[in-house]
C-alpha cells in the first residue's frame, strides 16, 4: 500500500482501488527510441566499474533515484534490491541504480559520494550504484514532460528503450517488472533472442540454439530441410531456423568488424569464440579469412603502438600528480603529447582515452567522436547536449564514463527543469527541513 498520504485504513483501501483503475502509463520522451547516452562518473558509488560491455547485448533495468526522495527510499530502492537479487547471477541482464542529486546546489550532501555509500550500507542495498555525471543523465528521461525520481528505464539487448515509468506505485512496478521479466526470459544462454516455436522435427535445431551451439542448430535444420520424409511445415520451419542462425551470424560478424576498427585487440579476442560457435554456417568461412588478415594488418600494429605510448604518458602523469598539482609547463607538454595521440588515432578506443585524459588534465571536456568510423575522422558524436555548454569535469579529477547507444537515432536532449511532484515520486526542490542522514 502506498504511504503517500495519511488517511484512515478503509479510505486508503478504497482510494487505492480507484487509483489502480484510473492509472495509465505516462507519456515517455524515449520509449521505443535508442537509449540516450548515459554520462556517469568513472568511479562507482557501489559495485564494480561499468564498461560498455556491461550494457551491450544485455537487457538493462535502470533506476534513477535521489537520497531523501521518499518514493525512492521507501519503495523504489527496496524493490530494486529484490529485483537485483533475482537477477544478480544472470549474465544477460543488468540491474543498476543511478544516484542523481539535482538539488546539490542547495543541499550539497546529496552529491557526497561517501555519505551515499554509508547510506547504502545502512539500508543494506547491495545493487550496483553509479553517480550521474553533473546530473546530465537523469534529465534526459521525461514522463509527461516532467523529470524526477524514482524513474525506471528498461533497455533491451539492442539498446532500445522498451519501458519507462515512475517506480513508486503498484501498477507502475508491476508492468515495469513484467516487461523486464519477459525480455529476460526470451534470451538464450548467450543472451540472444530465441527463435519462435517450431515443429517437432526441428526441435533438435531449436534446442541447440537455446544451448548456444549455433553450428549444430544450423546442421540440424539443414538435415530436416533436405530430408525426403520431411513435411511442408517441417521444411518451412527448418528454413526459418537456418535463416535465423545465418542472420545472427551476420550480425555477430558485423559487430565484431565494427569493434575491430574501434579496438583491434579486443575485436580479435572476441572473434575466435564467435567463429568457433558458428563454424560451418554459410558466410562464416569468408569472415574467418578476414580475421586472419586483420591479425597481420597495420591497423592492429598502429593501435598497439599508440596504446603503449598512451600508457606511458598516463603513468608519468599519475606519478607527477601523486606529488601535487602538475606545473603549467609540464601540463602543456603532456597536453601536446595527448593531443597528438588523439589526432593520430581519431575515434578508436585509444583516441577516446586520450581525449578523456585531455579533459582531466586541462579541465575542459572534449567532444566524443562517433565510435567505429573507419575513416578515423572528426565527426562529433550526436547525443545529449547541455544548453549551458560542455559538461564540466568532475571535481575529483575522474573523467566521465559514457555508456549507452552509439548516438544514432537518439532524441534531442532538452534541458528540463527538475520539478517536484505532489506525491512520493520526486523530492521538492525547496524544503524547510533537511535530513542530514538521508
Amino acid at each position: 500500500m502506498s504511504p503517500r498520504i495519511a488517511l484512515p485504513v478503509l479510505l486508503l483501501l478504497c482510494t487505492a482501488g480507484l487509483s489502480a483503475q484510473r492509472w495509465s502509463q505516462p507519456k515517455s520522451n524515449v520509449l521505443g527510441e535508442a537509449c540516450p547516452e548515459l554520462q556517469l562518473e568513472e568511479e562507482m558509488v557501489q559495485g564494480p566499474k561499468l564498461t560498455q560491455d556491461d550494457f551491450e547485448g544485455k537487457v538493462v533495468f535502470i533506476l534513477f533515484y535521489r537520497r531523501d526522495c521518499m518514493g525512492c527510499e521507501n519503495i523504489a530502492m527496496p524493490r530494486l534490491q529484490k529485483l537485483w537479487e533475482r537477477y544478480k547471477d544472470s549474465k544477460c541482464v543488468r540491474v543498476l541504480a543511478i544516484n542523481t542529486a539535482f538539488d546539490k546546489e542547495i543541499y550539497s550532501y546529496l552529491a557526497d559520494v561517501e555519505q551515499t555509500r554509508e547510506h547504502l550500507k545502512r539500508m543494506r542495498w547491495e545493487m550496483p550504484v553509479a553517480r550521474d555525471f553533473d546530473e546530465l543523465s537523469y534529465e534526459l528521461f521525461e514522463l509527461d514532460e516532467e523529470v524526477g525520481t524514482p524513474q525506471a528505464v528498461i533497455v533491451d539487448q539492442h539498446g532500445t528503450v522498451r519501458d519507462h515509468d515512475w517506480y513508486s506505485d503498484e501498477p507502475e512496478w508491476e508492468h515495469l517488472e513484467a516487461t523486464f521479466d519477459r525480455l529476460s526470459a526470451n534470451l538464450n544462454c548467450d543472451c540472444h533472442v530465441k527463435p519462435r516455436e517450431v515443429t517437432r522435427a526441428c526441435r533438435g535445431s531449436y534446442d541447440a540454439f537455446h544451448e548456444g551451439d549455433y553450428a549444430k542448430a544450423w546442421d540440424e535444420a539443414d538435415a530436416v530441410d533436405k530430408s525426403l520424409v520431411s513435411g511442408d511445415d517441417d521444411r518451412k520451419d527448418a528454413r526459418y531456423m537456418k535463416e535465423f542462425v545465418e542472420n545472427l551470424a551476420r550480425k555477430k560478424m558485423q559487430r565484431i568488424e565494427d569493434n575491430f576498427y574501434y579496438d583491434p585487440v579486443d575485436g580479435l579476442e572476441r572473434a575466435k569464440p564467435v567463429l568457433d560457435k558458428f563454424k560451418g554456417v554459410p558466410g562464416v568461412s569468408r569472415f574467418s579469412a578476414r580475421i586472419e588478415e586483420w591479425a597481420k594488418s597495420g591497423t592492429l600494429e598502429d593501435f598497439v603502438k599508440s596504446r603503449e605510448e598512451l600508457d606511458k604518458i598516463e603513468s608519468e602523469i599519475a606519478e607527477i600528480t601523486k606529488k601535487g598539482d602538475i606545473a603549467d609547463e609540464a601540463k602543456a607538454a603532456y597536453l601536446k603529447k595527448l593531443e597528438g595521440i588523439a589526432e593520430k588515432t581519431g575515434n578508436n578506443a585509444i583516441g577516446a582515452r586520450a581525449r578523456n585524459r585531455i579533459g582531466t588534465v586541462s579541465g575542459k571536456a572534449q567532444p566524443t567522436l562517433a565510435r567505429g568510423n573507419r575513416g578515423g575522422g572528426d565527426t562529433v558524436k550526436a547525443g545529449p547536449a547541455r544548453e549551458s555548454g560542455s559538461a564540466k569535469p568532475s571535481t575529483d579529477g575522474e573523467s566521465k564514463n559514457r555508456i549507452g547507444s552509439s548516438g544514432a537515432g537518439k532524441p534531442e536532449a532538452r534541458r528540463a527543469t527538475p520539478r517536484a511532484k505532489t506525491d512520493m515520486r520526486a523530492t521538492r526542490s525547496s524544503r524547510g527541513k533537511v535530513k542530514s542522514g538521508g
